[in-house]
C-alpha cells in the first residue's frame, strides 16, 4: 500500500465543502472565495508541514467519498481521515518581503474538516511559482474547480533543498575533501573571508525528480577564474535550487551584470548542464558555516547553507531538529515586541545572525550569542537600528542655483492537475 508524503499549507478546519456524497461536485467549495490566510505576524512559510496521502489500489489517485466507491486516507500529524474533498482555486500569493502572483492551487479537504493548501503532481511547472520568495499570505478569489473524485497522490515532495549532493569536493585551507566525509569544526575555504568552520552538516534523501533531482553544471560552462582554470573544474551536481555564483562574460550575456547569484536550475540552458531526473534517491548535505558565505565546489564558487524560512520549512524533520540541537534561535522567534505587537525573530542572514521585526533587521553585536539574546535585548537593539534609520532620512534638497553646474550623483483528479 503506497502513501505518498509531500509538503502543503494547512489553513484550518472548515465545513463540510461537499455534503452530499452521491455526485462528485463540492457543493459549498466557494464558501472559502475571498478569504485570505497568513498575515505578516502569521506568515503562511511557517505553517507548511508534511501530508501523506495514501493510494491503498496503486493507481496513483488518492479516492474522495463520492458515489459509494473506497474512499482513501489523508494524514496529517499523525491524524488519518477519509479525503472528502478536492477542489482547485485562483490565489493571489503575497511573499515576505513584497511582491504578488496569481496562481492556482489544489485545496483537500479531508473528513474531519480540515483543508490543505497542496502543490500540484511532481514534477508539473505550476509549482515553481511556490519557491519564487516565503510566502506570506494567500488570498483565494476564485472557485476554478469543483468536481473531481480523487487527487493525484504523487505531489511534489520537497520543493526547496538547497544543498550538495553527495560526491562534491569542498576545498578546504588544505586541499579538496568529499562533502559527506566534512566533519563539524573541519574549516572551508571561503571566497570573502578565509578559512571558516562548519558548525552543521545535514544529511537529506529525496526522490530524483524533476523539482528535486540535481542539476549538473559541466566543467567551464560557468567561464574560467582569474588563473584561467575552468569553472568548476570537474562536473559540479547541486541541488535546483542551490545558487552558484558567476562572474564572468556568462553572466554579461545571461543576467547583464558581472557577477551574480544564479540558482542552478536557471542554468539549464546553458550547453552540458543537464538534470539527472530518473528513478531512485539522490542524496544531498546542507552544510552550514557561522555566516552565509561563498565556498567553493568542484573549483566553483557557490553558497553555504542559509537556514532562512524556506529553508528550513524545506528539511526533514529529523534534519532540522539536528539544526536546532546547535542554534536554539532558530527553533522560533523571541516572542511578540511588548509595546508594540508583532514577532521578533532571531534570522541567520549573509553577515551574520540579526534580530527581525517587521521591517527593522538588527545585527547582533559579534560578542553576543544568538542563544543569549533576550526579548529585552532584542528590543534595544531594535530601537538603537530604528532610530539611526530616521537620522538617516534624506534631508528635502533645495532648488540648486540657476545657470550654476553641479554634478549629479483519465480517472478525474485534482481540477487540472494532470500535468
Amino acid at each position: 500500500m503506497p502513501n505518498y508524503t509531500f509538503k502543503a499549507i494547512y489553513i484550518g478546519t472548515f465545513s463540510d465543502m461537499d455534503p452530499d456524497e452521491t455526485n462528485w461536485t463540492s457543493e459549498n467549495a466557494n464558501a472559502l472565495v475571498g478569504m485570505r490566510f497568513g498575515s505578516n505576524q502569521d506568515p503562511l512559510y511557517q505553517q507548511i508541514e508534511d501530508l501523506t496521502l495514501e493510494d491503498a489500489d496503486g493507481d496513483g489517485i488518492t479516492q474522495e467519498n463520492d458515489m459509494g466507491q473506497t474512499s482513501e486516507d489523508v494524514t496529517y500529524q499523525g491524524a488519518s481521515s477519509e479525503l472528502d474533498s478536492v477542489v482547485e482555486y485562483t490565489v493571489r500569493l503575497s511573499f515576505v518581503g513584497g511582491g504578488r502572483v496569481e496562481a492556482t492551487m489544489v485545496a483537500l479537504q479531508d473528513d474531519m474538516g480540515r483543508v490543505f493548501l497542496a502543490p500540484y503532481a511532481d514534477g508539473s511547472i505550476r509549482n515553481d511559482v511556490f519557491d519564487d520568495a516565503p510566502i506570506k499570505s494567500i488570498k483565494i478569489t476564485k472557485l476554478s474547480g469543483d468536481e473531481y473524485m480523487g487527487a493525484y497522490s504523487d505531489r511534489d515532495p520537497n520543493a526547496f533543498v538547497v544543498c550538495f549532493a553527495q560526491g562534491t569536493r569542498l576545498r578546504t585551507p588544505t586541499g579538496e575533501v568529499a562533502v559527506e566525509d566534512m566533519q563539524i569544526g573541519e574549516y572551508l575555504q571561503t571566497l570573502d573571508n578565509g578559512p571558516q568552520p562548519v558548525v552543521w552538516i545535514g544529511q537529506e534523501e529525496v526522490r530524483a525528480a524533476p523539482r528535486t533531482a540535481p542539476i549538473h553544471i559541466a566543467a567551464g560552462a560557468l567561464g574560467r577564474d582569474g588563473a584561467g582554470r575552468p569553472l568548476p573544474a570537474v562536473a559540479l551536481r547541486v541541488s535546483p535550487q542551490h545558487r552558484v555564483l558567476i562572474a564572468s562574460r556568462i553572466a554579461e550575456r545571461l543576467f547583464a551584470t558581472p557577477e551574480v547569484f544564479v540558482s542552478a536550475k536557471k542554468l539549464l540552458g546553458l550547453a552540458g548542464n543537464p538534470q539527472a531526473t530518473g528513478a531512485g534517491v539522490v542524496r544531498y548535505w546542507p552544510v552550514r558555516l557561522p555566516a552565509h558565505e561563498v565556498v567553493f565546489a568542484d573549483g566553483a564558487p557557490v553558497e553555504s547553507f542559509l537556514p532562512g524560512p524556506m529553508a528550513l520549512q524545506a528539511l526533514s524533520k529529523p534534519c532540522r531538529a539536528s539544526l536546532f540541537a546547535t542554534r536554539p534561535a532558530l527553533r522560533a522567534g523571541l516572542g511578540d515586541h511588548p509595546e508594540s505587537g508583532g514577532a521578533i525573530s532571531i534570522m541567520d542572514g549573509r553577515y551574520g545572525p540579526y534580530v527581525k521585526w517587521e521591517k527593522v533587521n538588527a545585527t547582533l553585536p559579534k560578542d553576543v550569542e544568538p542563544k543569549d539574546i533576550t526579548v529585552e535585548m532584542a528590543v534595544k537593539l531594535i530601537e538603537e537600528k530604528a532610530g539611526k534609520s530616521k537620522k538617516k532620512a534624506p534631508a528635502k534638497k533645495k532648488a540648486a542655483p540657476k545657470k550654476t553646474s553641479a554634478k549629479k550623483t483519465t480517472k478525474k483528479a485534482a481540477a487540472k492537475d494532470a500535468e
